[in-house]
């Protein structure tokens, strides 16, 4: 299970650091001065002061790094949420059939290895999929309200 603790050190040595040499490898004119992580407000992520440790960490990187949460009740704006964990989910749940222990090294692979296999076209529907809900959130009655119609698809369209 992910806890805070494995948390903090799953992005201290592996996803900041990641972030960082995959932006170094641009050339330095289209590198970002900031890398910001976003992350939901899951109890595992929001352990008393993690949140603080993890971007004074961020800040003394080569590329400076922080997290910020992203609003709370807001999936439907975070195509993470909406769309790619759930593909990414499903896809790692088919290739995992039976296998019911929890290696962490072992999920990662799978994860990386279901991410490298996705289609472009498959990621370009994913964004698509975000861009119409945002369109269903801006044409909302009454404007700034949350009454903006469901604009889920089929679990397969995504």
């Amino acid at each position: 299970t992910m806890d805070g603790d494995l948390y903090e050190k799953y992005l201290k040595e592996r996803v900041m650091p990641a972030a960082v040499k995959a932006f170094l490898a641009l050339p330095a004119a289209r590198r970002p001065k900031l890398i910001t992580l976003q992350h939901d407000g899951a109890g595992a992520h929001t352990k008393t002061g993690l949140e603080d440790r993890i971007n004074a960490f961020g800040a003394t990187l080569e590329i400076p790094c922080r997290l910020v949460r992203q609003p709370a009740r807001s999936p439907d704006t975070n195509i993470n949420d909406i769309a790619f964990f759930r593909a990414l989910g499903g896809t790692v749940r088919k290739q995992r059939r039976g296998d019911r222990s929890f290696d962490l090294e072992k999920l990662c692979q799978d994860v990386y290895d279901a991410f490298a296999n996705y289609s472009p076209h498959t990621l370009e529907r994913m964004w698509q999929y975000k861009t119409d809900v945002l369109d269903l959130i801006i044409g909302a009655t009454p404007p700034g309200s949350n009454l903006y119609g469901n604009g889920h698809r089929d679990a397969r369209a995504v």
